[in-house]
């Protein structure tokens, strides 16, 4: 076997798959001799099933936002992911793509790549000085939220990923080599937002990434755009920065069970993520006072979710 193959079987493992193949005639079809190969992560999340960007063994995760925002998730209904314009690291898939020699850029995918940034509950509660690190860090030094939420399904999702956040490329080499050894073949650089610098492992971050990269369009009868819609987020500093939504399970759990589908590339209705939100946990500077406020302005529909303030609130 020649050190192509070796190398294609070892990407195919992370779940990449020929997206188009250029030939220069019908004798070069005939030969399977192409002059140029595209290699694409798919954007069917059942196909990532045994790769590393497939997460199915936990499902408890934590979200820090601030308080007006989870006023807003609650009255809309609705969680926003950001593209990658609007992460905190200015080195966002640079890192990965720079490690891993990609030949193209970030631009496109940092504008096109919607994410929600969470952390793995298990591993965030178990240690508490990991988790006092985050309320400083994210959680406005504990006058911020966590939203805590469990995601119901997470195989049919086209479009959409899960997977945790992989810090450093040592489990990549593979990729580095396709993209340094192989001159006619060229991989997609889509995985680089699931790679991160090494310093931010203690975060264990988990993402849930929506892929906007090639889209498929929906339009009602007067030609007007019904999916995907992505807003432009006029508040924050960073040009290009814009978000989608994604219904949370608790607001439309009365509702057609439609509000959890969206078409596929062959017209075929595929599940969008079923989020529900488990718990709130204020930050550690809210009071008893604070907390029972709180409580009284989130409206009695969110009877299920489970409202406290951080175990931390005993150091302060």
């Amino acid at each position: 076997m020649s050190k192509t193959d070796n190398l294609v079987k070892e990407i195919e493992k992370l779940g990449y798959e020929v997206g188009q193949t250029g030939y220069k005639d019908q004798e070069q079809i005939d030969r399977n001799e192409f002059n140029y190969r595209y290699w694409r992560h798919p954007k069917e999340n059942y196909k990532l099933q045994d790769t590393p960007f497939y997460l199915s063994s936990e499902n408890d995760f934590i979200h820090f936002t601030t308080l007006d925002a989870l006023y807003s998730i609650l009255n809309t209904g609705f969680l926003r992911l950001y593209n990658l314009n609007n992460m905190d690291d200015k080195y966002e898939m640079e890192y990965a793509i720079k490690e891993l020699e990609f030949k193209e850029t970030a631009e496109k995918a940092k504008e096109e790549l919607y994410c929600l940034s969470m952390c793995s509950s298990a591993k965030i509660f178990a240690e508490k000085t990991k988790e006092h690190l985050l309320w400083k860090l994210h959680g406005r030094d504990g006058n911020g939220v966590i939203i805590r939420v469990k995601i119901e399904n997470n195989l049919k999702w086209y479009f959409y990923h899960l997977t945790e956040v992989y810090y450093g490329v040592e489990k990549f080499g593979s990729v580095k080599n396709f993209n340094t050894q192989i001159d006619n073949q060229i991989l997609d650089n889509k995985i680089c937002c699931y790679i991160k610098h090494p310093i931010y492992k203690f975060e264990s971050e988990v993402r849930l990434v929506f892929d906007n990269m090639n889209p498929v369009t929906v339009t009602d009868k007067d030609k007007q755009k019904v999916y995907p819609i992505t807003y432009p987020d006029k508040l924050h500093k960073p040009a290009k920065t814009f978000y989608f939504q994604v219904p949370i399970l608790n607001f439309h759990k009365n509702e057609n069970y439609e509000k959890y589908l969206a078409p596929n590339m062959q017209g075929v209705d595929y599940e969008i993520p079923k989020i529900k939100i488990t718990e709130i946990i204020l930050g550690y500077r809210y009071t008893d006072k604070d907390l029972k406020n709180i409580k009284s302005k989130i409206d009695p529909k969110y009877s299920d979710i489970d409202i406290r303030i951080t175990d931390l609130k005993e150091l302060y």
